[in-house]
């Protein structure tokens, strides 16, 4: 229960604001769907399409998968999730509904109807991650997170991944240094070291 309570906080986190508008760690940023690969030098940022959530929020781990749905479960109960209309499916970057696969965890936004979850919005395995970067080494950064907490932790970055500085000014791999402090959206895949999909100093 606590842990899918602490997944819908993350969505909420995640999509509620851009970072552009954040502080170093910023209460929330909205992932980008660019397809753009890893650059070293500075890009402007893709343009997103515009963001219109629905009253709801779900989370759950994918049970089963069938046309236009898959049905999700936590520990509360069993719900069936709608995707025939919707907007956006991210799982990295974004991609089909086809390519969600049973044991992907998702946080959906959209609108409940009894038993049946209509999304508009999904994310495939979702988090973010914020902390202190103390190596560098190609793509793969070791951080240590925030206070109170003392997890460290490595992060690849994604190929997708948009570096930005907190102005919304774009950034490359080159501006980030040992000792710095970044938040970053990240892509967990099971089994796999997490990647960063958009982050932000």
């Amino acid at each position: 229960m606590i842990r899918f309570a602490a997944a819908s906080l993350v969505l909420a986190s995640v999509v509620g604001c851009t970072a552009a508008a954040a502080s170093p760690t910023p209460p929330s940023v909205q992932p980008t769907h660019s397809t753009q690969p890893l650059r070293s030098e500075a890009a402007s940022p893709s343009p997103s399409p515009p963001f219109a959530p629905g009253p709801s929020f779900a989370v759950g781990t994918v049970i089963r998968i069938g046309p236009g749905r898959v049905a999700i479960r936590n520990p509360d109960e069993e719900l069936e999730v709608d995707l025939t209309r919707v907007r956006s499916v991210w799982k990295e970057t974004e991609v089909s509904p086809a390519e969600l696969e049973v044991g992907d965890e998702l946080s959906l936004n959209g609108t409940r109807d009894g038993a049946i979850f209509r999304a508009n919005y999904v994310y495939a395995n979702i988090g973010r991650f914020d902390g202190v970067i103390r190596a560098i080494s190609g793509i793969t950064l070791v951080l240590v997170a925030l206070p109170p907490k003392t997890l460290t932790a490595q992060m690849e970055l994604s190929r997708y991944v948009e570096i930005i500085q907190i102005d919304g000014r774009p950034a490359t791999i080159t501006d980030l240094q040992p000792g710095m402090t970044i938040g970053a959206v990240v892509y967990r895949p099971k089994g796999s070291t997490m990647r960063a999909t958009k982050v932000w100093f």
